[in-house]
């Protein structure tokens, strides 16, 4: 399987519709991540999602999505 595919997952799944506490399903490692960590992660994801939107030519969308990546890396630092 593609990781890619599986990085667009994993982010679709952990919506806050998604998020319970008392979900067996959900995964501790994204749960217990500080907010610096959530910010790498969220940087990496929007990334490929960048990527994604610049090949298919929605350039408004990859640029969008560069916006938000570069908040993302921002607070990485934070």
């Amino acid at each position: 399987m593609n990781t890619r595919r599986k990085q667009l997952y994993l982010a679709h799944a952990m919506t806050d519709d998604s998020i319970r506490e008392t979900d067996v399903g959900y995964d501790d490692d994204v749960i217990d991540m500080t907010p610096a960590e959530a910010a790498e992660y969220i940087a990496s994801l929007l990334s490929s999602l960048r990527l994604v939107a610049a090949k298919s030519q929605f350039r408004l969308l990859a640029d969008l999505i560069s916006v938000a990546e570069e908040e993302a890396r921002f607070h990485c630092q934070a």
